[in-house]
């Protein structure tokens, strides 16, 4: 039996599950992974705008982040997600899923793209999970 951890399948195992050609893949619930993919690290901001940055009150005004991979704060908003003003995803492309209004978002980002959703949406969102795909 394969046994498959994803948090966010990519559009090729959606496909290929809704098609029924999934075989015996099994997909298992992160276990309350903080970082599922630990080559992403939060670094020191300083004056840098290369790195993908994250402005919340809550946690570091703003928090930083370097390398690929992903950073998972939870599903259940507020109490386990972050609330965010918003981000600049630096030299760095990839995705943030957060909360708005109760509705969970996909927003996908290229290098140099920021979002103020606090400006943008008339509030804050609450981020679940934020991966960094390239550059």
């Amino acid at each position: 039996m394969k046994i498959a951890t994803l948090v966010r399948p990519s559009r090729a195992v959606v496909a290929a599950v809704a098609l029924g050609i999934g075989g015996s893949l099994v997909f298992a619930p992160a276990a309350n992974a903080a970082i599922a993919k630990p080559d992403m690290n939060q670094v020191s901001c300083g004056t840098r705008t290369d790195w993908l940055r994250l402005w919340t009150a809550h946690h570091g005004y703003p928090i930083c982040y370097a390398n690929n991979g992903m950073v998972y704060y939870g599903d259940n908003p507020p109490k386990t997600t972050w609330t965010s003003y918003g981000v600049c995803f630096g030299n760095n492309s990839g995705w943030v899923k957060f909360y708005y209004h109760g509705n969970d978002e996909w927003e996908d980002f290229k290098s140099h793209q920021c979002d103020n959703w606090s400006s943008r949406l008339g509030t804050t969102v609450e981020v679940a999970e934020i991966e960094i795909t390239g550059r």
